[in-house]
């Protein structure tokens, strides 16, 4: 058995998962991707004190005020910005076999959720250079 860390382990997730999102491999692009975000999210965390997401929150909480809508508490928004990721990883007893699911929005949600934390934490990984290229050519800034 090997020794390696956590670090290493989401890079490899973040490698593979940026290679099957940029050959159209939606599903198993946003299960690798959304693991390695769960790591270097919670390493952050660790970190600063506060997760990546908190500002996001915070935001969304306020432009709801604005709006006039009750606040949603962090686990309900939480919950919300995961459930693409879970719909592919988890079946629940009594849930509905067929269902609707943006493939590509799930996965390109979660790549810059990953490739964000993975950015700033400095941490260099294969396919950043091809993911940003990628961006570029679909008109992202």
């Amino acid at each position: 058995m090997a020794r390696t860390t956590k670090i290493a382990l989401a890079r490899e997730q973040l490698e593979d998962g940026i290679g099957l999102f940029l050959s159209g491999r939606y599903v198993s692009a946003l299960t690798l991707l959304g693991a390695s975000e769960e790591i270097l999210s919670r390493i952050i965390q660790e970190q600063t004190g506060t997760h990546p997401l908190e500002n996001l929150w915070q935001w969304a909480n306020r432009t709801r005020t604005r709006l006039g809508h009750p606040h949603l508490s962090k686990q309900e928004i939480f919950k919300s910005w995961n459930a693409g990721r879970n719909t592919v990883k988890h079946h629940n007893l009594g849930e509905p076999q067929n269902l609707n699911h943006d493939r590509f929005g799930e996965a390109f949600m979660m790549i810059q959720r990953a490739t964000s934390c993975a950015d700033h934490l400095k941490l260099k990984y294969v396919g950043k250079k091809l993911y940003k290229a990628w961006l570029v050519e679909k008109g992202f800034p």
